[in-house]
């Protein structure tokens, strides 16, 4: 009778060109206007963990007690990655060499996995002025579109090799010469690592493997040459230059000096400040187990490492100034004060020439003795009137945009057409992603009920714990605000009568789902629509993630970092919301209405028929498969793809809020629905 009226009542407000109460109620909020709920309580979390990190650092009181943690920390880190692959041969190709005033430089390409080529600027000193064996120094390239041959990372490697120093400067993935995606050529740079680095969580990897790894190599490339002293070895960079010299510090023991520019902060300053960043900043999980920027310069201490920063960086400031406090602090207590320094200078987020050449001073005087470098405020002066036109800048050429870059050879190129995929059998990150892809799935598992929850972070349904706040009913809609245990509110709006049905979507508005509801009412069920979080009510974030504007791929980096998928919280959603309709039992729910127990709700203890629209379908399969006895059945409407289809094209988009870290071994999001 309820839902015929319902019915009646409905066609009647669309006879009349009004506002129905379907429509009224679902566009009525829930929570307190501008509210950032959901992103409050993730910033929260990665603080409170990148806090405790580097209390866990500074907490040892002894060399001893500091070497322990330094091995419990990199064993964990390297699992993270997925650890790295076998070594195979360089197989080091070098196509031309340039002479220029106090330094040769020669172009090389080299592989750091089997077919799978890095291209390369060799920066040698004048051997008469310095002869013998050198030191050799990495250069990781920043976030330039043509790698290698932008004009800072030039000028470094430049100065470096007329200081005496042997130095590699190589193109990062999907920049300079080394596109990836066969598919999308004008997918670059960040946006591009992100693509990699999506595809890679489903592995248990990360875009960090890939480019770490490279940098690895380059040192092996530096330790293979009758040039260098491989007991000598340096890195420094800037931007991502900074981040990957942070990286190979931290996890390659030859490194014996380093300067990392324009990264390190703390993980909790940067997100607040600009957000979690691009895939190969941060690995899943990191903070959970005491990693942070702190630790990228722990892990090598007391090796010499010279921290560079700008005061109006997008790192924060703040940020430096507390890591490196705490870094000087451990290195005095290992007896090696002077192997750590600040080098701050003025400026916006740059490898400033003062930055630059305090760096290279650094790396003479710990790799080849010269003298201590002189502080901070005799280099500044360098910066003021600098003018890359009218100074060396090596085989740079500035590309004037994308397009004319990649119809122009310019002169540090080291393959013939300047771009790797045109080296016969090469091999990009996606087709070793679509081999390691292939092997996983033929180990694969029984799946279960046990194995889902376990990999997607979801805890069983009677330990899914809310409190019921804000219920209210008018006019036959029912609405409420579950609070679960973690402070995550979930508001839900019911409507109808008849088979219980929960419908989730991934719509920023409520209200985008009345048609829906208004189907399925008149169909004669009872509808529960929640807004799971980083959707509906709950979706604001802080950042633009890269170009994306969707606020929960910030929310989803930022439960990276703490090793909480937010699929699996989403599924604890839909859990929740499914246990407040058909009045499971549920743990904690005392505090509802006064202290008296949850009494069945909608559904009256009968199974839910759960409906997904979009992307919560990836929530939504989850929750269906790690608590099968709250659902009658599922079905999904304008589902997302496969996830094999993920590594079968390297083009078509997706998601961190959508993949599930190391899921791929286990199972395909779309398995979940038949499970």
């Amino acid at each position: 009778m309820k839902t015929t009226m319902m019915v009646a009542a409905l066609a009647a407000y669309a006879a009349l060109g009004a506002a129905d109460p379907v429509s009224t109620a679902l566009e009525r909020k829930l929570l307190p206007g501008g509210n950032y709920i959901v992103y409050d309580n993730m910033l929260k979390a990665v603080y409170e963990a990148d806090l405790a990190a580097d209390e866990a650092w500074t907490a040892c009181k002894t060399p001893a007690e500091f070497a322990a943690r330094q091995r419990i920390v990199r064993t964990a880190l390297m699992e993270a990655l997925g650890g790295f692959p076998e070594r195979c041969p360089l197989n080091v190709v070098s196509t031309g060499r340039v002479v220029r005033d106090g330094y040769t430089v020669e172009k090389i390409y080299f592989e750091s996995q089997p077919h799978h080529h890095v291209t390369a600027n060799l920066f040698l000193p004048d051997p008469v002025k310095f002869p013998g064996k050198r030191p050799g120094i990495v250069v990781p390239c920043g976030h330039s579109t043509n790698g290698k041959a932008a004009s800072a990372y030039q000028r470094g490697s430049l100065q470096a090799a007329q200081a005496g120093m042997v130095a590699l400067c190589y193109d990062p993935i999907d920049q300079g010469e080394r596109v990836q995606c066969r598919k999308n050529p004008n997918l670059w740079s960040c946006g591009a690592h992100n693509n990699v680095g999506r595809r890679a969580e489903l592995l248990g990897w990360n875009t960090a493997r890939f480019r770490t790894w490279d940098g690895i190599r380059a040192l092996d490339v530096l330790a293979s040459r009758p040039e260098v002293d491989p007991s000598r070895l340096g890195v420094m960079g800037h931007s991502g230059g900074g981040t990957m010299s942070s990286w190979i510090m931290a996890l390659d023991d030859r490194i014996a000096c380093a300067a990392p520019s324009g990264f390190l902060s703390t993980v909790r300053t940067v997100c607040e400040q600009c957000g979690p960043q691009d895939a190969e900043q941060f690995v899943f999980g990191e903070l959970a187990f005491g990693f942070n920027h702190l630790g990228h310069i722990l892990l090598r201490a007391p090796s010499p490492a010279l921290f560079c920063s700008s005061h109006g960086d997008f790192f924060p400031f703040s940020g430096v100034v507390e890591t490196s406090r705490r870094a000087r602090a451990v290195y005095a207590m290992l007896g090696k004060p002077d192997a750590f320094a600040l080098s701050d200078t003025i400026g916006p987020h740059h490898w400033h020439e003062s930055t630059r050449t305090r760096a290279v001073a650094w790396m003479n005087h710990w790799l080849q003795g010269g003298p201590v470098p002189a502080p901070m405020q005799t280099h500044r002066n360098l910066q003021f009137g600098f003018d890359y036109k009218n100074v060396d800048t090596g085989l740079a050429y500035e590309a004037k945009g994308l397009a004319h870059m990649r119809k122009t050879k310019w002169e540090a190129s080291a393959t013939p057409t300047g771009n790797t995929l045109d080296l016969p059998g090469e091999r990009t990150v996606y087709d070793i992603m679509k081999d390691e892809a292939d092997r996983a799935k033929a180990a694969r598992p029984a799946l279960t009920a046990d194995v889902v929850r376990r990999v997607a972070g979801i805890r069983s349904a009677d330990k899914i714990a809310f409190t019921v706040c804000e219920a209210s009913e008018k006019d036959g809609v029912a609405s409420a605000v579950l609070v679960q245990d973690d402070g995550t509110p979930v508001p839900v709006v019911t409507v109808g009568a008849g088979e219980p049905v929960l419908l989730v979507g991934d719509a920023t508005k409520r209200a985008d789902l009345a048609p829906h509801v208004k189907r399925l009412v008149a169909a004669g069920c009872r509808v529960t629509v929640a807004d799971i979080r980083g959707f509906g009510e709950t979706a604001a974030a802080k950042h633009v993630f890269y170009g994306i504007k969707s606020p929960d791929e910030e929310l989803a980096q930022l439960g990276c970092l703490v090793g909480v998928p937010l699929v699996g919280r989403r599924a604890e959603d839909i859990i929740a919301a499914a246990k407040y309709m058909g009045g499971f039992p549920d743990r904690g729910s005392a505090q509802n209405r006064g202290g008296g127990p949850l009494r069945p709700q909608m559904g009256g203890g009968r199974p839910v028929r759960l409906i997904a629209l979009g992307r919560a379908a990836i929530p939504a399969a989850h929750a269906f498969a790690s608590a099968r006895a709250l659902f009658s059945r599922i079905e999904t409407i304008n589902a997302p793809c496969a996830w094999a289809e993920l590594f079968a094209d390297d083009a078509k988009p997706t998601r961190f809020a959508d993949v599930v870290h190391n899921a791929w071994r286990f199972y395909d999001w779309v398995d979940l629905l038949k499970h």
